[in-house]
């Protein structure tokens, strides 16, 4: 099964929203929402529980409604990131592919793609993010609507030059319209199936 990770430079940055819109496109996918915390124990807990993951306003409800042919949650400690990301995706099924939102979840292996979001405005990169930011085939400055473009221009070089990004593209992900998206969508276009 393919993956497409999606990392955030920081919370609010605009990794559901971003995941929501892949999901739509990408027909049959499932999603995998993680959250890592920074015990030092091996344990980690999937949620697959409907009511849980349709809670009102939860990430996983959003990624439900995107289209997600199923959604689990991967609660686990940085220790046991990647055996909880194994267990998750082993208890999805068969699908195409699968979106994975988090970070620390790629310490130890990596996804076919990567998209790592920042936000305009937002200076903050967590290190889990930094640590993505020069691997990840696209890096995505979200710039919401009334942001500056020149506040999110500034924000595009600072992933370059700063954090090593390779291919960045500044977009208003509340706008299904926005220019910003096609290199996003032609990152998806390039993806090779079976």
């Amino acid at each position: 099964m393919d993956l497409l990770g999606i990392g955030g430079c920081a919370s609010g940055a605009g990794k559901t929203r971003l995941a929501c819109a892949v999901l739509a496109r990408l027909e049959g996918w499932a999603a995998v929402k993680s959250s890592i915390h920074a015990a030092a124990d091996r344990r980690f807990e999937i949620v697959r529980d409907r009511a849980v993951l349709a809670a009102p306003g939860s990430d996983t409800c959003r990624l439900l409604a995107a289209g997600a042919s199923a959604v689990v949650w991967l609660r686990a400690s940085a220790a046991a990131a990647t055996a909880g990301l194994d267990a998750a995706l082993a208890s999805i099924g068969t699908v195409p592919g699968v979106v994975v939102e988090g970070n620390s979840v790629w310490r130890e292996r990596f996804p076919e793609r990567l998209i790592v979001v920042a936000r305009a405005g937002v200076d903050e990169v967590k290190a889990s993010a930094r640590a993505l930011l020069a691997r990840a085939d696209l890096a995505v400055v979200n710039r919401p609507h009334g942001v500056p473009r020149g506040l999110a221009d500034a924000a595009a070089d600072r992933l370059v030059s700063r954090f090593g990004a390779r291919a960045v593209s500044v977009v208003d992900l509340a706008e299904a319209e926005d220019p910003g998206w096609k290199p996003v969508w032609a990152l998806l276009a390039t993806w090779s199936r079976p």
